[in-house]
């Protein structure tokens, strides 16, 4: 699980329990961490059969330190005070070892750590009371210090001296300079102190210079950025790149009547025949990109979905994201796109730690508006397709509302900017690519059902979402039967991973309403498994969840479910079951299909599928 303390990527830390059902709380579990194992026994001795949990104990600071608890996995339990750093609760009566989690977050000033705590049950009684808490390991609050500007001939200082380490544990420190720019200076500055919390170098040049500190405690090891700029006598400083946001326009005068032959109205507009299309097959084709400093499109002749396509690495240390801009041929009166796609392809070479932010961003007649997509692409091309018309989920964020029909037949009269989103991971680098843009396609006619996936001849299309750098394994025998494919997740990864369907079984299909979607799943664990969303759709707007009611097993087990509202499906957007009309309208304008894989986070374990079938009987 990914949390966040200023720059940094936290992990997890664990903290386990062994108890007795009738005694008081004993200690158990096992090294692994590298950090300090403590103990505590706050408070009065515990009553017999009584289990006491425990979260790291952090420095309040200005800001305070709350706690969360919610039990993962086990028979239920009840705790005395879900939001104490040591609530307790009555252990259950058990015939056998049976193992309980919990997990707790432990928010202070806004940071939030996340730790998963195992308990194990034993049937027989045990004597004594009192109870304590092992942590394995906690791993550190990166503090790098805020960025700095500072003028040309100061001594700069690199402060992470506010790195704090919940188990006091000993930290290793290592500065290193990631990125240097601005007036055309790249030059490497020489630190001091490299190895300490507090590095320093003389600041001989102007410029945007970024720097990682890599922290240790024998068991994480976790980087943060910050930055220097360095400013002439002057007060000048290297122009910085310019947001990704694009500049809404401002708005029209009131005195002004559309179709005026200044040219600011629609009607003064010749009407642009669509499809407006760009599949780079020879250059790039006037696509520029915004929010990347002096970056520019690469054509390349090979290699895209098909053949050519354009790509960007983009600038490691910018916490800012970059779009794709749309050339002259793809602006000015779009009406005729109105009620038809558009359509475009990604691909990115990392996918961990990806933010969420505006994908699409079109800006005409005064009015900006977003489009948030179901999901961000992946290491494989990622097709999207969404409609221009309000039975989509465009954004008005002019107005802060969602855009009716008249906003986008606004915007497309006048369309004065397209953008598509390029960058999944600002601050860190990474390569976007970019294929065939078609705006004003046709939409998608119905695909013809069943849509399938036996796998007997490879792993069809199909990736994976939350498990990075991962791609399933296709196996010719073993499955359910013949061909399969699996993936065995990242141990120590707290985030659940999920089959990604290919393009085969996305766009438009209406015509599985009322069938089913069913496949196999197969695990190589079930000890410990937590629940979750196993299925989810996301189309036109809404996100459908469904909870099958039984987790696989280390055999094949089968799943079926209805695709209409007769079944338990789940409209997540706005928090209430699906109707008819939701499936409908996700299945007309299909853009995810997820099947849970992983069932064990952040326990490690291989996760099998086979025979989906979209639309069957």
């Amino acid at each position: 699980m990914s949390k966040r303390w200023g720059n940094l990527r936290a992990g997890h830390g664990i903290l386990l329990l062994v108890a007795a059902a009738l005694g008081g709380c004993q200690a158990g579990g096992g090294g692994g961490g590298g950090g300090a194992l403590q103990e505590e026994n706050p408070g009065a001795p515990l009553p017999k059969g009584t289990v006491r949990l425990s979260a790291p104990e952090l420095d309040a600071g200005t800001g305070g330190v709350t706690y969360d608890w919610a039990q993962v996995s086990g028979p239920p339990v009840e705790l005395d005070d879900p939001t104490a750093r040591t609530p307790s609760f009555p252990a259950p009566d058990v015939a056998e070892a049976t193992v309980l989690q919990f997990r707790v977050d432990v928010v202070r000033g806004g940071a939030v750590l996340t730790f998963d705590v195992v308990v194990n049950i034993e049937p027989e009684e045990r004597e004594g009371g009192g109870g304590f808490a092992v942590v394995e390991n906690s791993p550190p609050l990166i503090d790098a210090g805020a960025g700095q500007t500072v003028s040309v001939g100061s001594l700069v200082t690199l402060d992470a001296s506010g790195t704090v380490d919940p188990d006091g544990d000993t930290l290793d420190y290592a500065w290193a300079q990631v990125a240097a720019g601005g007036a055309g200076d790249t030059a490497l500055v020489e630190l001091s102190g490299a190895d300490t919390p507090t590095a320093t170098f003389p600041a001989e040049g102007a410029g945007t210079f970024f720097f990682a500190v890599t922290v240790s405690d024998g068991g994480y090891t976790l980087e943060a950025l910050t930055s220097v700029t360095v400013e002439t006598d002057d007060g000048s400083s290297p122009a910085q790149p310019d947001s990704p946001t694009p500049d809404t326009p401002s708005s029209p005068d009131p005195d002004e009547t559309p179709g005026d032959d200044d040219g600011g109205g629609s009607g003064s507009l010749p009407l642009v025949a669509v499809p407006v299309v760009s599949t780079f097959e020879d250059d790039e084709e006037g696509w520029t990109v915004s929010g990347n400093g002096n970056r520019y499109p690469t054509w390349h002749e090979a290699g895209g979905h098909p053949d050519g396509y354009i790509a960007i690495e983009d600038d490691i240390g910018k916490d800012t994201l970059w779009y794709w801009e749309a050339p002259p041929k793809f602006l000015g009166n779009l009406s005729a796109s109105y009620g038809r796609t558009l359509s475009f392809d990604l691909l990115v070479s990392k996918i961990f730690s990806q933010r969420d932010a505006d994908d699409i961003v079109l800006v005409g007649g005064g009015i900006t508006l977003t489009y948030d997509t179901a999901r961000n692409p992946g290491q494989a091309w990622t097709s999207y397709s969404v409609t221009l018309d309000e039975t989509d989920d465009w954004f008005n964020a002019t107005s802060g509302a969602p855009a009716t029909g008249e906003h986008i037949r606004t915007v497309l009269a006048d369309l004065q900017q397209l953008q598509i989103r390029g960058e999944f991971k600002a601050s860190l680098t990474e390569i976007g690519s970019l294929d065939n843009v078609v705006l004003g396609g046709e939409t998608a006619a119905p695909t013809e059902v069943p849509v399938v996936s036996t796998f007997d001849q490879d792993e069809e299309g199909w990736t994976v979402g939350g498990n990075e750098n991962r791609f399933p394994a296709w196996s010719e025998a073993g499955g359910h039967p013949d061909g399969f494919i699996a993936i065995e997740d990242d141990i120590g990864e707290d985030t659940l991973w999920y089959w990604e369907a290919p393009p085969k079984f996305l766009g438009n299909l209406s015509a599985a309403y009322g069938r089913t979607l069913s496949f196999d799943l197969m695990v190589s664990k079930v000890l410990r498994q937590r629940d979750a969303d196993d299925i989810i759709l996301a189309g036109g707007g809404i996100t459908l969840t469904y909870d099958t009611p039984a987790n696989p097993s280390e055999l094949w087990t089968s799943y079926s479910v209805t695709l209409d509202e007769t079944d338990n499906w789940f409209n997540a957007t706005i928090a209430a079951p699906a109707t008819a009309e939701h499936i409908r309208t996700v299945l007309e304008n299909l853009q995810q299909l997820q099947i849970r894989g992983e069932f064990r986070a952040p326990l490690s374990e291989v996760g099998s599928l086979d025979n989906v079938v979209l639309g069957g009987p």
